[in-house]
């Protein structure tokens, strides 16, 4: 069976990929599916959001290389973490990924397939993959597109991050035209929205309209005592249908 990689993107920051990487995740877990959860920004935030750390020099850019070979495998690189009760896995980021980027665009060949390859070689590691990708369109962020099977955009009903989702289209469009395959955009995640602004209101008809990817979800900006367990139900819907759009009923 094909695994299921999933890239968590756009092409704007601040609209939500962490925290939806962590939260479905989260929710994979609960259900048993143990999780690999790839942290692809330099900025390392999935990792802290995961209280995960470096250790013996095993962080995603010690897996993709850059322009020199890898000093780490993918499987030699995950470390367990526990998602509330659940388990799951994490291979982390590190600042000095930013160096690995660079180090990657001087490669002559395979610049964007090092995170691709990475995953073909650990062979079956038993759960979906979900990358979450850095805040731009570069080196990085196109190996999670070339090694993704699926794509799952996010974006606040914000005009910014709605030009990241089409942004994001016509990336994946490219990828097809130049390599004849192309990971499958299941849709968008509508973040932080606040339903009392007229803005947001027209931001969510846009992210609705033709041409868009599907909304797969609308997830209510949240804050307070209670806001942990309102995230935690909204994205235990949105966990269930791209569940179902990958092809496990």
């Amino acid at each position: 069976m094909t695994a299921t990689i999933i890239a968590v993107a756009n092409y704007k920051g601040g609209v939500g990929k962490t925290e939806s990487v962590y939260r479905i995740g989260l929710q994979w877990a609960m259900r048993g599916q143990c999780p690999l959860l790839i942290d692809l920004d330099p900025q390392a935030n999935l990792t802290r959001r995961c209280g995960a750390a470096v250790y013996s020099g095993y962080h995603v850019g010690a897996v993709l290389g850059g322009a020199a070979p890898s000093t780490a495998t993918l499987t030699q690189a995950a470390q367990k973490i526990d998602l509330g009760d659940w388990l799951a896995w994490i291979v982390a980021s590190d600042i000095q990924l930013e160096n690995v980027a660079v180090g990657l665009l001087q490669r002559n060949f395979n610049r964007l397939t090092a995170l691709a390859n990475a995953i073909a070689e650990a062979g079956n590691i038993g759960g979906p993959i979900l990358i979450d990708t850095p805040p731009n369109a570069g080196v990085l962020t196109l190996n999670a597109l070339v090694a993704a099977s699926h794509v799952v955009v996010c974006a606040d009903p914000e005009e910014d991050a709605i030009a990241g989702v089409r942004r994001i289209q016509e990336i994946v469009g490219e990828i097809d035209r130049e390599r004849g395959v192309a990971p499958r955009i299941l849709g968008t995640i509508a973040t932080r929205v606040d339903t009392i602004l007229t803005r947001h209101a027209e931001g969510l008809a846009a992210l609705k309209a033709a041409g868009m990817p599907p909304l797969l979800g609308s997830i209510p900006k949240r804050a307070g005592q209670d806001a942990d367990r309102w995230l935690n139900e909204a994205y235990a819907d949105v966990a269930e249908r791209i569940w179902r759009e990958v092809g496990h009923a």
